[in-house]
């Protein structure tokens, strides 16, 4: 199966390579053959909802930058093989994939395609992926026929690196030649999918105005907790990307953070004059969607003995 990802110059090119892998037999042909995947651009960090394909199999740049699907209608209809096709699917592409070194990435998901009919010659499928939602390392996919008639095969979305939400349709063709200039009329072939990838939970530290940074970076993650100093009466600032329950808990002293401001992202505090100068401060970021299983947390420790200022 060909997983449509290109420009015109690379479909073709693409489908040549491919005549082998996905060519395929009508009239009940079992066995599986490798599925090619095209798309609407070849960049890797293109934005939801880029270009539109047309309903001939390649893809136009649209002019109001939405994606509409094609009505998977052959432009030139040839014998044999008028046919209409009817396409359903059994499974799920939705869901969603945490960003970040603390959690795991995409994984495939498989998918079951079943046809009311066999087509009556040799068929070639085509998956169009216009906002490229699908891994590009697997452009082959391999589609193998059960005893049954379904065909199953693994859809794997596409690792990113920002948060955002990806929804629309891969489109399944079934084309009567190798370059798809000619398809069966197919019903059905829109496969939906809401993908929405979220960013791990992190927290920015700020005393007394001066963001703080550990570990080479300004962002506090799960499991590389820093720790910082902070005299009596400074000033903490600490900011989170996600909504978090804020927990404050003081281990082996009486010092605290006294906090002037809370929300849900934000919180901001003098440390306590008072108690005892021993011990750690623990300030964990708890994301209030329950999807976070990892919590971001710090430690403020005061100054060394001899070092907090003396009080007149």
């Amino acid at each position: 199966m060909l997983i449509n990802r290109g420009r015109a110059s690379a479909l073709l090119a693409c489908l040549v390579l491919s005549i082998t892998a996905c060519g395929g037999g009508g009239g009940g042909g079992g066995g599986g053959g490798g599925f090619p995947i095209l798309g609407s651009s070849a960049g890797s960090g293109s934005a939801p909802n880029a270009n539109t394909p047309s309903s001939g199999g390649t893809n136009t740049p649209s002019s109001g930058g939405t994606n509409t699907p094609s009505d998977n209608t052959p432009t030139v209809p040839s014998e044999p093989g008028d046919e209409l096709i009817t396409v359903s699917f059994e499974g799920s592409l939705d869901g969603y994939v945490m960003l970040g070194a603390n959690y795991p990435g995409p994984t495939a998901k498989q998918i079951f395609v079943k046809l009311d009919k066999e087509p009556s010659g040799a068929v070639y499928p085509v998956v169009i992926d216009p906002q490229q939602v699908l891994d590009p390392q697997w452009n082959q996919l391999t589609a193998t026929r059960l005893p049954d008639g379904r065909y199953s095969t693994y859809l794997m979305p596409k690792a990113r690196a920002e948060a955002g939400e990806y929804k629309g349709a891969l489109q399944l063709k079934l084309c009567k030649d190798p370059l798809c200039t000619n398809e069966y009329r197919v019903a059905g072939g829109d496969f939906n999918y809401k993908l929405e990838y979220l960013a791990d939970a992190a927290m920015t530290v700020k005393l007394n105005g001066v963001v703080l940074k550990a570990f080479g970076s300004t962002s506090v993650v799960w499991g590389r907790p820093p720790v910082f100093v902070a005299a009596t009466g400074a000033v903490m600032e600490v900011e989170s990307n996600v909504p978090v329950k804020w927990v404050l808990k003081s281990y082996s002293t009486t010092r605290t953070i006294e906090l002037t401001e809370q929300t849900d992202k934000r919180i901001s505090g003098t440390l306590t004059t008072e108690g005892w100068p021993s011990g750690w401060i623990n300030v964990t970021a708890e994301p209030l969607d329950s999807r976070y299983t990892q919590y971001p947390f710090f430690e403020v420790y005061g100054p060394a003995s001899g070092q907090e200022p003396s009080k007149e």
